[in-house]
This record gives structure tokens, sequence and C-alpha cells, in this order.
């Protein structure tokens, strides 16, 4: 798959001149692997031939640098920031400028602060699309990437325990309200396989995901196994989309998505091109 996709107006935000297509990844609850997507997710783009950049939001607990595999600082000259390039991706996280462990006690307008700087002062690569991967909750941060930054959908991810389920509804609930599309949802840590026998155990239950497809109109891409490979990968800096077909799915998914958004909606007036599909 091989898609050009071009986002031409937005009402949320100016738009960036090197940046075509930017989408929140979001949950509402921490700990259901949010950020894992975002790394697989930004891994199967480039899969596909695309120029993708990933800004880490979580402020306050950034894990982009480990998961995507820098080793390096973000350089800083002149007041703009250099990204790193880790696995063909452009990747800013404040985790890049401390040393590690160092705690972050900022309030929510400092955060928002520190995230558009991070957002405004990159020099960004002319990407197809940046994945901004937020924190838990519906706090400062999210409002203000959704009034100051021209995102064009989002991306809401779960597991299927009701606890999760609930707090992404709440996340899914906030995004209606500012008219952000949800382009689709992911089920992680759906079940969990014995490599022994091949049974099939709901750890965590089963149908979060589904559910709020269901109830945002939208569709559950896929829903990810319990998988070791999955978090050795993701602590090696290399995300296993990179090799694995499966987690390939995550891409192709999305652009599906975002080519089938309506034309006009309240978020964005969005002109999408197919100019070449290599299928």
């Amino acid at each position: 798959l091989n898609k050009e996709i071009s986002s031409k107006l937005t009402v949320s935000g100016a738009k960036h001149p090197e940046i075509k297509n930017i989408i929140p990844i979001l949950s509402g609850k921490g700990g259901v692997g949010k950020s894992t997507i975002t790394s697989n997710l930004a891994a199967s783009l480039v899969c596909q031939g695309f120029k993708v950049g990933v800004l880490d939001a979580d402020i306050h607990g950034p894990s982009q640098t480990l998961m995507l595999g820098s080793t390096e600082y973000c350089k800083k000259d002149n007041e703009k920031i250099t990204p790193m390039k880790c696995n063909d991706i452009d990747v800013v996280s404040i985790g890049s400028m401390l040393q590690s462990g160092t705690a972050i006690a900022w309030r929510g307008p400092m955060a928002s602060k520190a995230l558009l700087q991070l957002y405004n002062q990159t020099n960004w690569s002319n990407l197809d699309f940046l994945l901004i991967d937020c924190p838990p909750g519906t706090s400062d941060v999210l409002l203000t990437i959704s009034k100051q930054i021209p995102i064009v959908g989002a991306v809401l991810v779960t597991t299927p325990d009701v606890a999760a389920v609930m707090d992404a509804e709440r996340s899914g609930d906030l995004l209606q309200k500012l008219s952000v599309p949800i382009l689709g949802v992911v089920e992680n840590m759906s079940h969990q396989v014995c490599k022994a026998c091949g049974h099939v155990e709901n750890t965590f239950g089963i149908g979060g995901g589904d559910f709020l497809a269901e109830k945002f109109n939208s569709t559950c891409w896929l829903k990810i196994p319990l998988n070791y490979k999955i978090c050795s990968a993701a602590e090696t800096g290399t995300p296993l989309a990179i090799n694995d077909m499966f987690l390939q799915k995550l891409g192709v998914k999305f652009t599906f998505s975002l080519l089938h958004l309506p034309k006009y909606n309240k978020l964005a007036r969005m002109n999408v091109e197919v100019k070449k599909d290599s299928r």
C-alpha cells in the first residue's frame, strides 16, 4: 500500500508547513499500551513508504526514547530542536533532554507550554504524518493539542477490561465534543495464547474495543494479544511492526480510515487524493 495523503485546511490551529497530517494517540488510562501502539503504528507507516514523526506529549512520563531506540539527546541550536532519527522516524521527547530517572514536577500549564515548544521549535522534515503520544486522562495537555495543533483525527487505545474502557470512553466523549474524528480503535492485550496447547485465554475480559468502536461509530482495527515479543522489541528500541506483518496492519487500517474520512467535517476540510496505489 502506497498512498499520498494531503491535508489542506484546518480550523483548530495554523497548519504546520512541514507536516501534512497530525494524529494524536490516546487512551484516557495509563498502562494500556498507548505508547507501544504509537511506536508500532509509526514503524508500520514507515514500512509503507511514508515520512513519519513522533511527538512524545507525555511530559511527565516520556517513553518514546526507549521504545524507538534513541541513545542520544535532542540537539538544540538557536532555539530550534533537531529531532532524533530512530528507525527512520523523527522523534522529539522531553525524555531526550533529561538525565535518566529525572522527575518533572510541572503543573498542567507548564506541561502544555513545554509541549507547544517541542511542536513549534522542532525542525520537522516534511512529514506525511506526525503521531502524538498523549498522556493519560483528559487534561490540559490534551486540550492544548486539540485547540492549538491542527489535528485531523485521533486513534483510541484500550484493553478489554471495564476500567480501561470506561476511561477510554471519556476520552472518546471529549473528542466528540471537540469535533475530532475517531479514526479507529485498537484493543491491546486482547487475549493470551498458550504456547504449549494454543488455548486462548481472555485475561482482561472481552469486547472492550468493539464496544468503543460501536459507540463512536468507528472501527476496531486490531485486537493485539499479550505477546512478550512486543514488549521485548519496545524495550530494545526496535518496534516489532518493522518485521511483523500482523502489526503492519495498523498502518494499513490507519491509512484506509483516513482516506475515507468525510471530505468536509467540523474539525478540518480534508482533500484526500490517492495518487498511487501499488496493491
